[in-house]
């Protein structure tokens, strides 16, 4: 029975395609997520060209790196879905933002989805609930649940 299950099981010294896949985009969020807490202006050549024409999502990403002098986040992969042409990724994050160091800082959490291309390496497509990324409009008030995207 154990020969069977070994037989059949992937190689321990390969990972299998899903899981290469699965770190590219973990590796990718990592990226995204620390540019973003060092309000860092190479965030936008992280995204995919889709999500790049957004000038609503570049401005509350701008608007961010402007307004916060302090930025952690805290962003676990909770689901993936590896498409054909796109990644679906279901995460949870939670946040806090400061406008100077003494202040009380800001919390803010929730749950967004992040679609990625299929591509190596993978860029951020859309973003679809609550994005953790430009999460504060103008209004200093939490973005609202609207996709994110110029895709059809």
């Amino acid at each position: 029975m154990t020969g069977i299950a070994t037989s059949c099981a992937t190689s321990p010294t390969q990972p299998s395609g899903v899981a290469i896949e699965a770190e590219k985009i973990r590796q990718e969020l990592a990226a995204l997520t620390a540019l973003y807490e060092e309000r860092n202006n190479q965030f936008f050549s992280h995204l995919h060209p889709l999500l790049e024409g957004s000038a609503f999502f570049k401005e509350s990403v701008q608007h961010d790196f402007e307004t916060f002098s302090e930025i952690k986040m805290n962003i676990k992969i909770t689901r993936l879905e590896i498409r054909k042409e796109d990644v679906w990724t279901s995460v949870y994050w939670e946040g806090t933002w400061k406008v100077i160091s003494d202040a009380s800082p800001l919390l803010q959490s929730g749950q967004a989805l992040f679609i990625f291309s299929a591509e190596s390496p993978p860029r951020l497509m859309e973003t679809r609930g609550e994005s953790p990324f430009g999460v504060f409009q103008k209004a200093g008030t939490p973005a609202a649940d609207v996709p994110i995207s110029t895709r059809e």
